[in-house]
């Protein structure tokens, strides 16, 4: 007779508020008789509707800048912040329109431009005089490129993501991982030039501590960050922001001004 014997033990208080609890339990194998079994308290709530997530792939079309600036002109009352807030709700709404429009199926796009880029290359090899064609092959090669670079994109985030997300699952990769990155990242001692064994700062250094941020700084630091990074919570990357500096940075410098 066959039993399942395994169980997870959890706090009801979770329940109550609302966390969404989920237990996986693993295959025992063959040399077990019992198996192991991973909780999630935070797992993903499918009753929730899905939220925007901005892709990169979007920045390289020709009515993006159009669509962001579009919105900033949109008349909001109210704080910097929240000011800047809404215009950012109404631009996702307009986003997901374009990716609807020119990035839906993004691999079938991509193979359909790839296709119609060798028939035409075909027809000019036939016709190597016709400018006509010539013109038609260059159009064809940029609107395939466009589509596949941003296949590529679009994959790149989306892989990332879900290593992420499936990542911290207690294996014997995440803590090595874990370990690395604790190894790499600790200091033992700060020595000076001299050989001594600690560090006093100026007072030209302890002023700069305390300097107002300048506006240089701000776009310095954002500018930093790679292009590939997660999310904030807001659903916008930080490519995002530095693409579209010209548009929304003077506003978002303005929407935190009070904050820093």
């Amino acid at each position: 007779m066959w039993s399942k014997l395994d169980r997870a033990m959890v706090n009801n208080d979770w329940v109550q508020v609302g966390f969404n609890n989920l237990a996986n339990f693993l295959p025992s194998r063959c040399l077990f008789d019992r198996s192991s079994c991973i909780v999630s308290l935070f797992g993903l709530d499918k009753s929730k509707k899905n939220t925007l997530r901005f892709f990169n792939m979007w920045i390289n079309h020709e009515s993006f800048h159009e669509v962001v600036q579009n919105c900033r002109e949109l008349e909001v009352r109210g704080t910097k912040q929240l000011t800047l807030c809404k215009k950012l709700q109404s631009l996702k709404v307009r986003l997901k329109k374009l990716n609807k429009k020119h990035f839906a199926h993004i691999s079938k796009r991509a193979d359909m431009a790839t296709l119609a880029l060798k028939e035409t290359q075909v027809e000019l090899h036939d016709d190597h005089l016709n400018v006509e064609l010539q013109s038609n092959v260059a159009r064809t090669r940029k609107k395939a490129l466009g589509l596949c670079e941003g296949e590529m994109s679009f994959y790149f985030q989306k892989v990332k993501r879900e290593h992420f997300k499936n990542s911290d699952k207690c294996t014997k990769f995440f803590h090595s991982m874990v370990k690395r990155n604790a190894k790499k990242n600790f200091i033992a001692t700060v020595c000076e030039e001299m050989g001594g064994g600690g560090f006093v700062l100026s007072k030209e250094h302890g002023l700069a501590l305390i300097w107002e941020i300048s506006r240089q700084e701000i776009k310095y630091t954002l500018f930093s960050i790679g292009d590939d990074k997660s999310l904030s919570p807001d659903r916008y990357s930080s490519c995002f922001f530095e693409k579209s500096w010209g548009i929304i940075g003077r506003e978002f410098y303005a929407s935190g001004q009070r904050i820093l």
